[in-house]
């Protein structure tokens, strides 16, 4: 079997969302410095982590695509055409002739597209209605800028998909750098020239689109309109809702912990929480933001190699526990400190919370790798069920009669815990049956026998 992605490649992609992870964490640092007001900072910080929880959502359609792209393209010799295996074996992203109707194949980045398009409309006609209740101000117009940012998103998630599933990880890892560099570029510079909370909004949403400027300058990225799935449209947006759930939860869990400790909380320990909020967002990125680069390899390599055990699972989860670990450290030692030589000593947290957001956060990384092999080997309903248990979990952890931000490590800690558990137990289960076409049954769904993996 071919390579999933080599050395160089690789250490592309670990750039590229190292690069997130900085650009990110120094944009949310530099929020008290933009903008003096503290209701500003408040009303920009609500605009940046409701966008960024719908591209939590919508981050599901790129490991999705990535699967069906993958499995669309992984042709065995027998249906190659003559015609058509000298140009396959010159350019193996081409897809061959392949035995089912092409037509009943949705593109997927039209689809991904039309997703987009469908969630702008839905934010804008109903923004009179929830605008008001996030936003205690500018309501309307940040309310709309969000839906945009959710139709851009849902574009760059559809062609960052199609590159991952064809394995073209050189031009994946150049739009993700690109697009950091221009959210980096344009939000800092317009922050500072303008102090204004909507005009910084309105950069943020530009820098969604950067997918355009290589659509309109590179061929091989235009080709990627063509690429189809691996299966009809409503089977295509089955897996697409199951995974868009899956990962909507993980952003309810992970960028979206503030809003669910709001809601858990007496208003008077929620207006003194601005400095746990701050470090929550800042344990999280360490881990969070480089994992969506691993994550859409993992969806890659077992959509192509289904059949590899919980051996080379468990030697994949040793990147998020080393990592975590270290992380985990620094933070219960050094963050104290840091927190308050960079903003004063009213950011004073403990070493025993930083830790433990830390540690929770480890465990968020590893629930991520193990929903995404679910995903990727077609255990939807087990990709979806972990993420519920770990979002019950930590919701009744946050209704627990604790202090704030006892109650956060609890709910980061236990939540994922068990949701790694649920995961597991679809990954070591095998409930074969004999299907009169030569397929089984695996996890509730039918899928070919070649596909059930392999026991460690």
């Amino acid at each position: 079997m071919a390579q999933t992605i080599s050395k160089k490649a690789g250490s592309k992609v670990g750039l590229a969302f190292g690069l997130v992870a900085i650009v990110h964490s120094l944009i949310v640092m530099a929020v008290p410095w933009f903008f003096p007001a503290s209701a500003d900072q408040a009303l920009f910080m609500l605009f940046w982590n409701t966008s960024f929880i719908f591209t939590g959502v919508l981050s599901g359609l790129a490991f999705e695509i990535t699967r069906v792209v993958a499995a669309a393209n992984a042709v065995p010799t027998e249906v190659i055409t003559p015609s058509t295996s000298h140009h396959k074996a010159s350019h193996p992203n081409v897809t061959a002739s392949q035995p089912i109707a092409q037509t009943n194949r949705p593109r997927v980045v039209w689809l991904a597209g039309a997703i987009g398009l469908a969630l702008l409309a839905a934010l804008a006609i109903t923004s009179p209605l929830w605008g008001p209740v996030v936003f205690p101000a500018q309501a309307l117009p940040l309310a709309v800028l969000v839906g945009v940012v959710a139709f851009a998103f849902a574009c760059d998630q559809g062609f960052s998909g199609a590159l991952m599933g064809l394995r073209n990880w050189n031009i994946y890892s150049a739009i993700m750098a690109s697009t950091v560099f221009v959210r980096l570029i344009v939000v800092v510079g317009v922050a500072l020239l303008t102090r204004s909370v909507l005009a910084t909004s309105i950069a943020v949403m530009a820098s969604f689109f950067v997918w355009l400027g290589f659509l309109v300058f590179s061929k091989d990225f235009r080709a990627l309109l063509k690429q189809r799935s691996d299966e009809n449209l409503r089977i295509t947006l089955s897996r697409i809702g199951f995974s868009a759930l899956g990962t909507g939860l993980a952003a309810l869990l992970g960028v979206g912990l503030p809003t669910l400790l709001s809601a858990t909380s007496p208003a008077a320990e929620v207006a003194t929480a601005n400095v746990l909020f701050l470090a929550i967002t800042l344990t999280r990125a360490p881990l969070m933001l480089p994992l969506a680069g691993i994550q859409g390899i993992v969806v890659s390599h077992y959509a192509a190699a289904p059949d590899h055990g919980l051996r080379a699972i468990r030697k994949l989860l040793l990147i998020p526990v080393a990592v975590g670990a270290a992380v985990t450290l620094g933070a219960w030692l050094l963050g104290p400190f840091l927190l308050t030589l960079i903003w004063g000593p009213d950011f004073w947290v403990p070493g025993a919370i930083l830790g433990g957001l830390s540690i929770g956060t480890t465990g968020l990384a590893i629930l991520t790798l193990t929903g995404a092999i679910c995903q990727a080997t077609k255990r939807h309903r087990a990709f979806l069920s972990g993420w519920a248990v770990a979002v019950a979990v930590a919701i009744g952890a946050l209704l627990l009669p604790f202090p704030m931000a006892q109650r956060a490590v609890a709910a980061l800690i236990a939540g994922p815990a068990l949701g790694v558990l649920v995961h597991f137990w679809a990954l070591i289960r095998r409930v074969p049956g004999a299907m009169p076409d030569g397929e089984a049954v695996l996890d509730g769904e039918t899928v070919p026998d070649g596909e059930l993996m392999a026991q460690a």
